[in-house]
């Protein structure tokens, strides 16, 4: 038989395709793809399980690995079930024989019409007695139809995320672009900064070495100027010097003359004398 029924799990809800297949023994199936598209939250299996075929044959597929738990509804009636995650071809959903064991549901199969009313559903899933029928011809190819809009759905919305994490990472390029850029134009004018002070440092070195040389003229001429005072004073002090010496001739010479005058003077004189 093929239902419709409704899947929810926190926010997430839809409506999909489900096959009851009496053929099938394991419990509850869940399209692999579907799960992986919608973000379900999976249950890791502690050890994985083998799907096996009708002749008891090992699936040339994956082994079951994770389940999802949520919530399926179908009609007034509402069970929490863990889905084993495997690959699907058709239906989105299959339930098992297990699954009508444990719900001991009456199937009608001149109407094709399932009835829960068993006690066990009575006190776990719904109030009241639930009908749910199967799908004509028509009704399932309208039904594939929603199989294909609940696929559709997964892949515009994974379109959708893939398209938005890649505008978030061209928004982030952009940004860390931006970032750069900014961080060239901070070194480069700490570089010109640099430049400039180094440019200041070496005027003002400039400006330093032209006050010190003008300095170090300044000092030689000083010192210049106090040599040619001191041998001007020099010069003068020898004239003096000179001078007084020439002075010193010139009495010693008065006075030797002076003298030999007198000598003269007194050697006549004793002449004289004598004479008389």
């Amino acid at each position: 038989m093929i239902v419709f029924c409704i899947l929810r799990q926190a926010q997430f809800r839809v409506l999909v395709l489900a096959l009851i297949d009496s053929e099938v023994f394991a419990y509850v199936f869940m399209n692999k793809f579907f799960a992986q598209q919608h973000h379900l939250f999976l249950h890791q299996l502690t050890h994985s399980r083998k799907l096996r075929e009708f002749d008891d044959q090992v699936a040339l597929i994956d082994d079951i690995t994770h389940v999802v738990e949520i919530t399926m509804i179908l009609d007034e009636h509402i069970e929490r079930l863990f889905f084993y995650v495997t690959e699907l071809s058709q239906y989105l959903i299959v339930m098992s024989l297990s699954w009508l064991h444990r719900h001991v549901i009456d199937v009608n199969f001149e109407h094709n019409i399932l009835i829960l009313f068993f006690f066990f559903c009575l006190n776990h899933c719904c109030s009241s007695l639930v009908k749910i029928y199967d799908l004509n011809q028509q009704e399932e190819n309208f039904s594939f139809e929603v199989n294909k809009v609940a696929f559709s759905q997964s892949h515009s919305q994974f379109a959708h995320k893939k398209q938005l994490s890649s505008r978030i990472t061209h928004k982030k390029q952009f940004s860390l672009q931006i970032a750069h850029k900014k961080q060239f134009s901070i070194q480069f004018a700490r570089k010109k900064q640099s430049s400039l002070s180094f440019a200041r440092k070496k005027q003002l070195s400039s400006q330093f070495a032209r006050k010190k040389q003008f300095s170090f003229q300044f000092a030689r001429k000083k010192q210049l100027s106090f040599s040619s005072a001191h041998k001007k004073q020099y010069n003068s002090s020898f004239a003096h010097e000179k001078s007084t010496n020439t002075q010193l001739v010139h009495k010693k010479q008065t006075s030797f003359s002076l003298v030999s005058r007198l000598k003269q003077e007194v050697s006549s004189r004793i002449l004289q004398v004598i004479q008389k």
